[in-house]
């Protein structure tokens, strides 16, 4: 028995190693959140100037071949028909710059520093009416927009600028191309113009971002109930520490007592398992009942307003429903997990060929349609077991082999049995895709699918459900396979008494005799 002087001793060293650790867990814990969020915003901007850089881009070819059309119409009508600068210029702004259309709210333009014409355009801002270019210019330089000197420059130099930006007051912040041609004396500098938050909504920023955003909230919520639940336990550990070194002398009576309470906790986990069982079954029983709303009033949307939709509302209509009823899907599943211990039926002689049957029966009709071939095994014992849950587990089995088909390939299902000890060892072996090694311990997880809906239909529920069941029955469930030639499912039922002697002996030999077939 360890002294008392040295169990205070490691009592007091302890404490300090375990704050040591929670600190470095913490500085740990801060350093990882701050990297994840760093990340997301280093994503944001970078997807941000490739959207604000493609998007110039476009404008800039787009201005460059107005601007060459421009130049070739205006020396003509001036040159050749004599047409006044000023109507040379309004018809190059009705047929070469008006009718570009980059954007909802985009703007095209074309101003001359002798003709001003912004204020016979539509769209353009009343603010600026009947004031000159510098006042503009001075207008928009108050709000940040930038290189307005290299814009004037353009004007008399006739030279080409991008990546620069415009403030309007209705629309704030536009990220603009511009040009300038030369003809004769007279120079003409033509933009366009878009929204910055209107290039950012084409290129789907806001929405990448905001999906980032709630994929790093969820992983630091997480983490951070991670932390809470070690400071609480490590709070807890520490009271308890304090409680032994107060009660080394009577270590006989605080053994006991640590007894009691670990049995009381024990009964109180047992309780808190049950109530989360049974809050399992009933959040997924209550769910149904709205999600049978959402699918219902989705479906009459579509069937209402089908034909007034375009064809992007319509496929996200058809997404949404698809959806719902994947939901609808898992939640039956939980349904069933849950009542594998919340609603058993009680354990019962029954024999297994009749089990396998009513499985053969639930699956008649993807058997037929498959080409399936089921072979049944010779020994066909009595075991006890809840004949339902049983009837599931063969069910889930069998329907697994006959989803996972290998191409050009019929299915094959063989189920063998034989005696080990007091119970009964079943396999369950298909000529299917297989399982790759790596993946043996994740498959029997609930959710947890190896495969894609558009590949195989599932809710990643059924083989947690195989084994949720097997385990009730004392069993464990395990997969042997290479990932290329099918896969073997094992598991235990325990068996009968009077059954056990009369095959204790019994070889589980695959060749001692034809099994039957369906």
């Amino acid at each position: 028995m360890t002294q008392p002087g040295a169990e205070e001793a490691a009592g007091a060293r302890s404490p300090r190693r375990v704050r040591g650790l929670a600190l470095g867990l913490a500085i740990l814990l801060v350093g990882l959140l701050a990297g994840l969020w760093l990340h997301v915003h280093d994503r944001h901007m970078h997807r941000r100037a490739v959207a604000l850089d493609s998007w110039l881009a476009l404008e800039a070819e787009i201005v460059d071949g107005a601007a060459r059309a421009t130049e070739a119409w205006m020396t003509h009508r001036i040159d050749v028909d004599g047409l006044s600068v000023h109507d040379a210029e309004q018809e190059v702004f009705r047929q070469f710059i008006d009718p570009i259309q980059l954007g909802k709210d985009g703007d095209a333009w074309i101003y001359n520093q002798g003709y001003v014409i912004f204020d016979e355009s539509e769209d353009f801002p009343r603010q600026y009416l009947g004031k000159s270019m510098a006042e503009i210019f001075a207008m928009q330089v108050e709000h940040g927009a930038r290189h307005y000197d290299a814009l004037i420059e353009g004007v008399e130099t006739a030279s080409t600028g991008t990546t620069w930006y415009v403030w309007l007051p209705e629309k704030g912040r536009e990220f603009a191309a511009w040009t300038s041609v030369r003809v004769h004396d007279d120079t003409w500098t033509i933009g366009l113009s878009t929204p910055e938050a209107q290039i950012l909504d084409f290129f789907r920023v806001p929405q990448t971002l905001l999906r980032e955003a709630i994929g790093a909230a969820t992983i630091t919520v997480l983490l951070l109930g991670l932390a809470l639940a070690l400071w609480l336990k490590h709070r807890s550990d520490t009271q308890r520490l304090a409680v032994l070194r107060t009660s080394h002398a009577r270590l006989e009576q605080a053994v006991a007592e640590r007894t009691r309470r670990l049995e009381a906790m024990n009964q109180d986990l047992r309780r808190s398992n049950e109530d989360l069982e049974q809050f399992a079954y009933a959040a997924s029983h209550d769910l149904q009942a709205p999600l049978r709303t959402i699918s219902s009033f989705l479906g009459l949307l579509r069937q209402r307003y089908g034909g007034s939709l375009d064809a992007d509302a319509t496929e996200f209509i058809t997404y949404s429903i698809e959806g719902a009823k994947r939901l609808s899907q898992q939640i039956h599943g939980l349904l069933d997990f849950s009542r594998v211990t919340t609603q058993g039926q009680q354990m019962e002689p029954v024999a297994l060929e009749r089990v396998v049957e009513n499985a053969l029966a639930l699956l008649r009709g993807p058997i037929a349609e498959s080409g399936a071939r089921v072979i049944l095994p010779e020994t066909r014992p009595t075991v006890t077991v809840d004949p339902s849950q049983v009837t599931t587990l063969f069910q889930n089995l069998i329907a697994n082999a006959l989803k996972y088909t290998r191409p050009g390939i019929p299915p094959e299902v063989r189920i063998q049995v034989h005696a080990e000890g007091p119970r009964w060892r079943v396999a369950v072996t298909d000529n299917g895709i297989g399982i790759a090694p790596q993946y043996h311990g994740r498959i029997f997880g609930v959710f947890q699918r190896l495969h894609g809906p558009a590949e195989f239909e599932g809710t990643g529920i059924g083989l947690a459900l195989c084994k949720r069941i097997v385990d009730r029955h004392g069993g464990d469930l395990t997969v042997e396979s290479d990932g290329e030639t099918g896969s073997t499912f094992t598991f235990t039922l325990p068996g009968v008494a009077t059954d056990r002697q009369a095959v204790a002996d019994t070889a589980w030999d695959e060749g001692a005799s034809a099994p039957g077939a369906v």
